[in-house]
């Protein structure tokens, strides 16, 4: 609010000084040149205060830093972890509606420097009675889940 009024009290004063000098240069040559340069004068007067905001916008820096986290690793640990968790149901899953009952699941995940996701490969260990489904249990983990597979008998 402070801002307003002072430029409010700028206005006003040089508005008064503008009507101070187009009285002192009336009736003269120069009257019209007079009248276009105090125009201009209160233009800026008027306009001065935008554009200092709009400068001072333009200059925001909006990029933020990326700033390294210290809970970083192990929020990406925790990710890492649920994936794996997520795919070994997507796995049992998979397997289970085929008939396929596996004893172990495991699932890991390789992990780039960008932290972008490099491989999946999923370990199925069945049990010796399903020792005959173990290529189909293969099979359907890479066709339709697209993750590479190893099957073990226990």
């Amino acid at each position: 609010m402070e801002g307003v009024y002072s430029w409010a009290t700028a206005v006003t004063v040089c508005s008064v000084i503008a009507c101070i000098v187009e009285i002192l240069t009336s009736n003269s040559s120069l009257e019209k040149t007079v009248r276009f340069v105090l125009g201009l004068f209160m233009l800026c007067v008027i306009i001065a205060p935008i554009m200092s905001t709009v400068t001072q916008f333009g200059s925001m820096d909006f990029e933020t830093e990326y700033k390294y986290d210290e809970d970083y690793d192990g929020m990406k640990e925790a990710q890492v972890k649920i994936l794996k968790s997520e795919i070994g149901r997507l796995v049992e899953k998979t397997l289970t509606e085929n008939d396929i009952k596996p004893i172990v699941t495991l699932i890991t995940v390789d992990i780039d420097e960008n932290d972008s996701i490099e491989s999946i490969k999923a370990a199925v260990t069945l049990e010796n009675a399903d020792k005959e489904k173990a290529a189909t249990a293969e099979e359907l983990i890479r066709n339709k889940l697209g993750i590479e597979c190893s099957v073990s008998i226990y």
